[in-house]
């Protein structure tokens, strides 16, 4: 029985690794729209606020994986993450808006297909909260440029 529950903490470790990256992105990304210059600033104010949420999903990402005995992944520079992940052309505040609302739309997604995947119910119930957020931000995003805010009955699954 002690074998197979470090396999699923060794497990949960490093989804919660790949979920911590994910909050690093977002956290990275958002600081470089802020230095485009292209925001407004009701937008700025929305987005920091965003940010803000990252932040705070990386700091309990952390944390879980410490309370596993693990070791929480670095933050990578907006220069690697955009080598990893090209954005678009962002030359506009609408494409920086459109750029984010795909980078929430993919967090949700990811979201839930870690709560599908994790084995500590903790854990799992983290993710759907942390998720839920991340919709929420999508919503917002969608709403702003003029989209139905909600397009599915489901957050999406690919």
């Amino acid at each position: 029985m002690q074998k197979e529950s470090i396999i699923n903490e060794t497990h949960d470790v490093e989804l919660l690794n790949e979920g911590l990256q994910g909050e690093y992105f977002a956290i990275t990304a958002y600081d470089a729209a802020f230095g485009t210059g292209l925001l407004s600033a009701n937008v700025t104010t929305v987005a920091k606020g965003f940010q803000a949420d990252h932040r705070a999903h990386a700091e309990a990402i952390r944390e879980a994986i410490e309370r596993l005995r693990g070791r929480a992944s670095a933050q990578k520079t907006w220069k690697e993450y955009a080598a990893m992940y090209p954005p678009p052309k962002l030359a506009s505040e609408t494409d920086i808006l459109q750029y984010a609302a795909s980078l929430e739309r993919a967090a949700a997604v990811a979201d839930t297909k870690l709560v599908a995947t994790l084995q500590d119910p903790a854990l799992r119930t983290l993710f759907a909260r942390i998720g839920g957020v991340e919709a929420m931000h999508w919503t917002l995003l969608r709403s702003t440029l003029g989209e139905p805010p909600i397009p599915n009955s489901f957050i999406p699954y690919d």
